[in-house]
């Protein structure tokens, strides 16, 4: 009797941790697109319009300021959680006295989870934001990098980023987005 209750709590534990991380993986994809929009965006490009969807499958782990971001943003928001819920217990009176007495409505529930999903995404856009602008001054300062076409054109630039199909780069005070297909010899990196 014993080791099937340990099996079924094996077995919960197990279903829930696989729900937890698809989920968070989920989240992760979605910083991650947000924080590429932003970041391109500073530039003038619409990612969309040269991402595939493998490249939004991997948007997260391509910079691990992302990766970072979401495992905090993930803590915190748990943690915050989890803290609202010890004080609601533990400490009643002086949480309803900070909420002013809401939780006696039918509606303040409601309106508290509508609150904050509102908040979250707020504090997601505004972070891609402060993400986009930061990427766009530190790209400005890398240093140039030179590409060689298989014709002997050389372009010279700095490098914003690159999708699985295009490579952006800024040269001449231009942004340019160039095919990785369009018979590059090489891409000098630094020289």
């Amino acid at each position: 009797m014993n080791e099937n209750l340990i099996k079924e709590i094996i077995n919960k534990v197990l279903k829930s941790a696989q729900l937890v991380l698809t989920l968070a993986y989920l989240m992760a994809i979605g910083v991650g697109m947000l924080f590429n929009y932003h970041k391109y965006d500073a530039f003038g490009i619409n990612i969309f319009d040269y991402s595939s969807i493998f490249d939004f499958l991997i948007a997260p782990f391509a910079d691990f300021k992302i990766v970072v971001f979401t495992v905090v943003t993930l803590c915190l928001t748990y943690l915050l959680f989890k803290g609202d819920a010890y004080w609601k217990k533990k400490f009643p009176n002086s949480y309803s006295k900070s909420i002013f007495n809401l939780e006696q409505y039918s509606w303040y529930r409601n309106l508290r989870h509508i609150m904050h999903f509102v908040i979250f995404i707020w504090y997601l856009v505004m972070a891609a934001q402060y993400y986009g602008r930061s990427s766009y001054k530190n790209t400005l300062i890398q240093e140039p990098v030179k590409i060689e076409y298989a014709g002997g054109e050389v372009l010279e630039g700095i490098m914003i980023g690159k999708t699985s199909d295009m490579l952006f780069m800024y040269s001449d005070k231009e942004v340019k987005a160039i095919p990785i297909s369009a018979n590059l010899k090489t891409i000098q990196i630094k020289y």
